[in-house]
């Protein structure tokens, strides 16, 4: 098995996907359109969402192609229902890792935001901000940090410096700084976002876990374990809290809870949770998932370093 030198965090730095704050029901529809139809859209809409929260990607996708292409038979082609049912179909290209699927949708969604909406329209921003995302995941840090620049651009000035959307912007432009070791600068913007989430939706909020999750990753490749294992310990609670104790998020949460005892030291503690985080994964995404291969990429770095060369 390939041993990489270092624990490789499920999910390193998470990201904020801005949602499209465009209306799913079609109260502006002409009433000869067949609005069963659309009714039919809006339900099936729904059910994406509950199967991508549920990490059921491949069922969602058909789903969700299936609304694309109803609201654009009915609606045309720049209809806003149509612009949100395929940023969402983007943002699940995205996660089952069909980078150039998602990079072509993505930019289909600004064009047509910029031509029907003109370029300052705060859609505008969101559609920028979603195709810097999948930008980011192919390693374009350049092309990413420039349209993350633009869209926390548009939206300061259009929603103001203390707003959700910003916050979100500012976190994913903080994820940049941090893939590109530019720690400090990142963990200034984390703490700007941390105090916007808190004062607009508190402690207990799934957003406020994310980021306290990259700050105490900014920490831990810093050396600061001491804050990295604090931080991490509350990203586990709020997890478990909010999603449950069996969650893709709590095995995260673990995983990175474990990679920070690993380089303490913490060799026995680490294994534990490693093997938990393993095992959740498991049964959650199924054994031919790449995250469960990064599980075990990581069960087999702590082994190495100790020395159970026939365990790794």
């Amino acid at each position: 098995m390939f041993v990489i030198s270092s624990v490789m965090p499920v999910v390193a730095v998470m990201g904020i996907e801005l949602a499209m704050p465009w209306p799913v029901q079609h109260q502006a529809i002409a009433q000869e359109e067949p609005t069963e139809q659309l009714a039919e859209a809006d339900r099936l809409y729904q059910q994406v969402l509950q199967l991508q929260k549920q990490v059921k990607y491949n069922e969602a996708i058909s789903l969700a192609e299936l609304v694309v292409a109803i609201h654009k038979k009915l609606l045309g082609e720049a209809h806003p229902a149509r612009l949100k049912s395929l940023n969402l179909l983007a943002r699940l290209y995205q996660a089952e890792g069909r980078h150039k699927d998602a990079e072509a949708l993505s930019q289909e969604v600004v064009e047509i935001a910029k031509k029907n909406l003109g370029d300052e329209h705060p859609l505008v921003a969101v559609a920028l901000n979603n195709l810097a995302g999948v930008y980011r995941d192919q390693g374009k840090y350049k092309d990413a940090e420039a349209l993350f620049q633009q869209a926390l651009l548009r939206l300061q000035k259009i929603r103001g410096e203390a707003h959700p959307d910003v916050a979100g912007v500012l976190n994913n432009l903080a994820g940049i700084y941090q893939d590109q070791a530019r720690y400090e600068e990142a963990e200034e913007l984390y703490k700007k976002v941390l105090e916007i989430v808190r004062k607009t939706w508190g402690e207990e909020h799934f957003l406020f876990a994310k980021i306290l999750n990259n700050l105490a990753r900014i920490y831990e490749v810093q050396g600061q374990y001491t804050q990295a294992e604090e931080l991490s310990r509350q990203v586990l609670n709020l997890t478990q809290k909010i999603w449950g104790e069996e969650h893709p998020h709590v095995a995260n949460s673990i995983n990175n809870l474990a990679g920070v005892h690993k380089l303490q030291g913490k060799y026995a503690e680490a294994e534990i949770l490693f093997q938990k985080s393993l095992q959740m994964t498991k049964n959650l995404l199924g054994e031919k998932h790449i995250t469960v291969g990064i599980n075990l990429n990581n069960l087999a770095v702590l082994y190495q370093n100790q020395k159970k060369y026939e365990k790794a």
